[in-house]
Protein backbone atom coordinates (compact mmCIF):
# COMPACT_ATOMS: atom_id res chain seq x y z
CA UNK A 1 0.00 0.00 0.00
CA UNK A 2 1.14 3.45 -0.78
CA UNK A 3 1.55 5.82 2.04
CA UNK A 4 1.11 9.50 2.06
CA UNK A 5 4.82 10.11 2.14
CA UNK A 6 5.22 8.07 -1.02
CA UNK A 7 2.29 9.73 -2.85
CA UNK A 8 3.68 13.20 -2.41
CA UNK A 9 6.85 12.68 -4.48
CA UNK A 10 4.81 11.00 -7.23
CA UNK A 11 2.41 13.96 -7.42
CA UNK A 12 5.35 16.30 -7.56
CA UNK A 13 6.89 14.22 -10.32
CA UNK A 14 3.62 14.28 -12.33
CA UNK A 15 3.38 18.06 -11.93
CA UNK A 16 7.01 18.38 -13.04
CA UNK A 17 6.30 16.24 -16.17
CA UNK A 18 3.23 18.33 -17.07
CA UNK A 19 5.16 21.57 -16.65
CA UNK A 20 8.00 20.26 -18.79
CA UNK A 21 5.50 19.15 -21.51
CA UNK A 22 3.82 22.53 -21.32
CA UNK A 23 7.10 24.35 -21.83
CA UNK A 24 8.15 22.00 -24.63
CA UNK A 25 4.86 22.38 -26.51
CA UNK A 26 4.58 25.23 -28.93
CA UNK A 27 1.74 27.72 -29.36
CA UNK A 28 0.06 25.82 -32.21
CA UNK A 29 -0.02 22.55 -30.26
CA UNK A 30 -1.62 24.33 -27.30
CA UNK A 31 -4.18 25.99 -29.56
CA UNK A 32 -5.05 22.62 -31.11
CA UNK A 33 -5.53 21.03 -27.67
CA UNK A 34 -7.70 23.97 -26.53
CA UNK A 35 -9.86 23.77 -29.67
CA UNK A 36 -10.22 20.01 -29.25
CA UNK A 37 -11.34 20.48 -25.64
CA UNK A 38 -13.81 23.20 -26.71
CA UNK A 39 -15.26 20.97 -29.43
CA UNK A 40 -15.70 18.05 -27.04
CA UNK A 41 -17.40 20.29 -24.47
CA UNK A 42 -19.80 21.78 -27.03
CA UNK A 43 -20.61 18.37 -28.46
CA UNK A 44 -21.30 16.90 -25.04
CA UNK A 45 -23.23 19.68 -23.29
CA UNK A 46 -24.86 21.61 -26.15
CA UNK A 47 -25.18 19.67 -29.41
CA UNK A 48 -26.28 16.30 -28.00
CA UNK A 49 -29.31 17.75 -26.09
CA UNK A 50 -30.23 19.92 -29.09
CA UNK A 51 -30.15 16.92 -31.44
CA UNK A 52 -32.46 15.04 -29.06
CA UNK A 53 -34.90 17.98 -28.99
CA UNK A 54 -34.89 18.31 -32.78
CA UNK A 55 -35.55 14.59 -33.21
CA UNK A 56 -38.45 14.70 -30.74
CA UNK A 57 -39.94 17.77 -32.49
CA UNK A 58 -39.65 16.11 -35.90
CA UNK A 59 -41.42 13.04 -34.57
CA UNK A 60 -44.20 15.18 -33.07
CA UNK A 61 -44.65 17.09 -36.34
CA UNK A 62 -44.87 13.84 -38.29
CA UNK A 63 -47.66 12.71 -35.97
CA UNK A 64 -49.49 16.04 -36.36
CA UNK A 65 -49.19 15.92 -40.16
CA UNK A 66 -50.71 12.44 -40.16
CA UNK A 67 -53.59 13.67 -37.99
CA UNK A 68 -54.12 16.72 -40.24
CA UNK A 69 -54.18 14.54 -43.34
CA UNK A 70 -56.74 12.29 -41.70
CA UNK A 71 -58.92 15.26 -40.73
CA UNK A 72 -58.65 16.79 -44.20
CA UNK A 73 -60.21 13.74 -45.81
CA UNK A 74 -63.99 14.15 -46.11
CA UNK A 75 -65.82 11.63 -43.95
CA UNK A 76 -68.92 11.60 -46.13
CA UNK A 77 -69.87 12.68 -49.58
CA UNK A 78 -70.76 16.38 -49.88
CA UNK A 79 -74.45 17.18 -49.57
CA UNK A 80 -76.26 18.59 -52.57
CA UNK A 81 -76.65 22.36 -52.69
CA UNK A 82 -80.43 22.16 -52.36
CA UNK A 83 -80.21 20.80 -48.79
CA UNK A 84 -79.78 24.20 -47.05
CA UNK A 85 -82.74 25.63 -48.99
CA UNK A 86 -84.87 22.67 -47.91
CA UNK A 87 -83.86 23.21 -44.29
CA UNK A 88 -84.84 26.88 -44.49
CA UNK A 89 -88.08 26.06 -46.24
CA UNK A 90 -89.15 23.60 -43.52
CA UNK A 91 -89.11 26.42 -40.96
CA UNK A 92 -92.14 28.09 -42.60
CA UNK A 93 -95.79 27.01 -42.47
CA UNK A 94 -97.37 25.45 -45.57
CA UNK A 95 -99.37 27.59 -47.99
CA UNK A 96 -102.56 25.82 -46.85
CA UNK A 97 -102.37 27.82 -43.57
CA UNK A 98 -102.47 31.17 -45.37
CA UNK A 99 -106.22 31.83 -44.89
CA UNK A 100 -106.11 30.71 -41.24
CA UNK A 101 -103.27 33.15 -40.54
CA UNK A 102 -105.15 36.01 -42.23
CA UNK A 103 -108.19 35.29 -40.05
CA UNK A 104 -105.92 35.19 -36.96
CA UNK A 105 -104.40 38.56 -37.97
CA UNK A 106 -107.91 40.10 -38.13
CA UNK A 107 -108.68 38.62 -34.70
CA UNK A 108 -105.46 40.07 -33.23
CA UNK A 109 -106.36 43.53 -34.54
CA UNK A 110 -109.86 43.29 -33.07
CA UNK A 111 -108.54 42.03 -29.70
CA UNK A 112 -106.05 44.92 -29.53
CA UNK A 113 -108.77 47.47 -30.38
CA UNK A 114 -107.42 48.43 -33.81
CA UNK A 115 -110.04 49.15 -36.46
CA UNK A 116 -108.69 47.93 -39.81
CA UNK A 117 -110.10 50.19 -42.52
CA UNK A 118 -108.28 48.78 -45.51
CA UNK A 119 -106.20 45.70 -46.38
CA UNK A 120 -104.49 45.04 -49.70
CA UNK A 121 -103.10 41.58 -50.43
CA UNK A 122 -100.29 40.71 -52.82
CA UNK A 123 -99.01 37.14 -53.25
CA UNK A 124 -95.70 36.54 -55.05
CA UNK A 125 -93.18 33.69 -55.21
CA UNK A 126 -89.61 34.25 -54.02
CA UNK A 127 -87.13 33.69 -56.81
CA UNK A 128 -84.25 32.35 -54.72
CA UNK A 129 -86.21 29.94 -52.49
CA UNK A 130 -89.26 27.71 -52.92
CA UNK A 131 -91.31 30.06 -50.74
CA UNK A 132 -94.13 32.46 -51.38
CA UNK A 133 -94.53 35.88 -49.84
CA UNK A 134 -97.92 37.35 -48.95
CA UNK A 135 -97.66 41.11 -48.46
CA UNK A 136 -100.48 42.75 -46.50
CA UNK A 137 -100.89 46.54 -46.61
CA UNK A 138 -102.90 47.44 -43.56
CA UNK A 139 -104.45 50.75 -42.63
CA UNK A 140 -106.08 51.11 -39.23
CA UNK A 141 -107.14 53.65 -36.60
CA UNK A 142 -106.73 53.27 -32.83
CA UNK A 143 -104.98 54.84 -29.82
CA UNK A 144 -101.23 54.39 -29.56
CA UNK A 145 -101.44 51.64 -26.91
CA UNK A 146 -103.75 49.57 -29.14
CA UNK A 147 -101.35 49.85 -32.11
CA UNK A 148 -98.44 48.89 -29.89
CA UNK A 149 -100.29 45.85 -28.53
CA UNK A 150 -101.33 44.80 -32.06
CA UNK A 151 -97.73 44.96 -33.37
CA UNK A 152 -96.45 43.05 -30.34
CA UNK A 153 -99.07 40.32 -30.66
CA UNK A 154 -98.52 40.10 -34.43
CA UNK A 155 -94.79 39.47 -34.09
CA UNK A 156 -95.20 37.02 -31.20
CA UNK A 157 -97.96 35.02 -32.90
CA UNK A 158 -96.50 34.66 -36.38
CA UNK A 159 -92.95 33.35 -36.65
CA UNK A 160 -93.17 33.72 -40.42
CA UNK A 161 -94.05 37.45 -40.31
CA UNK A 162 -91.87 40.42 -41.00
CA UNK A 163 -92.77 44.09 -40.77
CA UNK A 164 -91.53 45.89 -43.87
CA UNK A 165 -92.92 49.38 -43.29
CA UNK A 166 -94.61 51.25 -40.44
CA UNK A 167 -96.18 54.67 -40.77
CA UNK A 168 -98.03 56.50 -38.00
CA UNK A 169 -99.80 59.84 -38.36
CA UNK A 170 -102.16 61.77 -36.17
CA UNK A 171 -105.85 61.38 -37.04
CA UNK A 172 -107.40 64.75 -37.99
CA UNK A 173 -110.74 64.30 -36.25
CA UNK A 174 -109.51 62.70 -33.02
CA UNK A 175 -107.09 63.75 -30.31
CA UNK A 176 -106.43 60.21 -29.10
CA UNK A 177 -106.45 58.11 -32.25
CA UNK A 178 -103.57 57.55 -34.66
CA UNK A 179 -103.63 56.20 -38.19
CA UNK A 180 -101.31 53.23 -38.70
CA UNK A 181 -100.06 52.24 -42.15
CA UNK A 182 -98.35 48.89 -41.99
CA UNK A 183 -96.80 46.54 -44.54
CA UNK A 184 -96.53 42.99 -43.20
CA UNK A 185 -94.96 40.11 -45.11
CA UNK A 186 -95.99 36.52 -44.33
CA UNK A 187 -93.85 33.72 -45.80
CA UNK A 188 -95.17 30.24 -46.66
CA UNK A 189 -93.78 26.99 -48.13
CA UNK A 190 -94.66 26.08 -51.67
CA UNK A 191 -95.45 27.98 -54.84
CA UNK A 192 -98.74 29.83 -55.46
Amino acid sequence: AMTRAMAWPRARRLAWELRRSWEAAGFLEMLAVALLALWLGLETWVNAPLRALVAAEAQREAGLSAQAAQLARPATAPQPLAAPADAVRKGFPPASQREAQIRRLHALAADAGVTLERIDYQLAPLKALPLQKLTLRLSGVAPYEAHRRFLHDLLRTFGNAGIERVGIEKEKDSVQNLRLSLDVALYFRGQP
